[in-house]
């Protein structure tokens, strides 16, 4: 296996972004769900905590072996393109769409804040790629969690010391009073706060560190034992088990909940890749070659999906027909990287 790619994080990578498209279609088509369908969809939302946990796997996966300078100069660099084309594109989608086709932006046009000052203050969003922000700037503070885990004799107990003291921090302190905080923790916004979703990407790199497949067993068991915990409690309290009702803020249970599901997936990906079968084989690689590039894929289906709805607008189910024409030809026109 190459050193500086581990196939099943791909695997998972590739999953993730699939699984966040179509949560994505089904959202923004407005399409109606029974109730049935409803919890059908809730096996989608991990998808979202997989997103950002495997680029902190990716990070330490990548860059861990490689001189500090080098990284951190990478690291920063893509950083600060992820955080301009969030900006970027929100300008542009300001300037030239038509938000009265989209129920989600009444929510700021009724409030005449949709202007580029909000939107810098990140009290109106043009585009709904906060998530992209958020990533760029844990790409920014990457460089000095690999330092940590370089300089450190137990890297390993120190990420998991950082990620237990944000966990102190968000759910028993929540210090969010002034603006920067504000910003960070997501009030008063729907970004995806990066106090919070620090934590998705802290757990990858301990995943990474440990080894996802080597051991899965143990860590499979604690990420299942802690969501039965979980399920039981919130059942005996009368309490929700939906996990997208604790996604935004995030809360532990999603973490954990969603964790199980990850190294559920691993041994769903170490059992496939056990299978001679050339079908089964090809649909893994399709799979790596998505799970590769899943921050390009990400925003590239977002502006398939904007243009859609703003160019055939009131038919905005038809983004269930171009985002994935686009994949496909984003597949076809890859596929000399499809290595089986």
């Amino acid at each position: 296996m190459d050193k500086k790619r581990n196939n099943y994080i791909s695997y998972l990578k590739g999953l993730a972004i699939l699984g966040v498209m179509l949560v994505h279609l089904l959202d923004w088509s407005n399409i109606p769900l029974s109730n049935m369908q409803g919890w059908l969809k809730e096996l989608l939302y991990p998808s979202v905590f997989l997103f950002i946990a495997l680029v902190g796997s990716v990070v330490y996966v990548a860059y861990f072996n490689k001189p500090l300078m080098l990284v951190s100069k990478k690291l920063l660099r893509r950083g600060a393109e992820l955080i301009g084309i969030y900006f970027l594109y929100s300008v542009i989608k300001l300037g030239v769409f038509n938000f009265k086709t989209e129920p989600f932006f009444w929510q700021f046009s009724e409030k005449n804040i949709f202007d580029i000052k909000h939107i810098f203050l990140f009290q109106a969003f043009s585009v709904p790629i906060t998530i992209i922000f958020t990533i760029g700037l844990l790409l920014l503070v990457s460089p000095l969690i690999l330092w940590l885990i370089k300089t450190i004799k137990y890297p390993v107990l120190g990420v998991l010391a950082i990620f237990i003291g944000s966990l102190i921090i968000n759910y028993f302190y929540y210090p969010a009073q002034q603006p920067i905080l504000q910003l960070l923790y997501g009030e008063h916004t729907v970004l995806v706060p990066p106090l919070f979703w620090i934590q998705p990407y802290l757990l990858g790199i301990i995943f990474a560190q440990l080894g996802f497949e080597r051991r899965r067993g143990e860590l499979f068991s604690i990420s299942l034992l802690l969501t039965i915990g979980y399920v039981y409690y919130y059942a005996v309290t009368n309490q929700s088990l939906r996990l997208e009702e604790y996604m935004y803020p995030l809360k532990p249970f999603y973490l954990v909940a969603s964790s199980s599901i990850l190294f559920l997936l691993v041994y769903l990906f170490v059992w496939l890749e056990s299978i001679k079968s050339s079908i089964i084989k090809y649909c893994l690689a399709v799979l790596r070659l998505l799970g590769n590039a899943t921050l390009s894929i990400y925003i590239y289906h977002w502006v398939v999906i904007d243009l859609t709805i703003w160019l055939c607008f009131p038919s905005i189910k038809l983004i269930w027909l171009m985002v994935p024409l686009w994949l496909g030809c984003y597949v076809f026109l890859k596929r000399g990287k499809i290595k089986i």
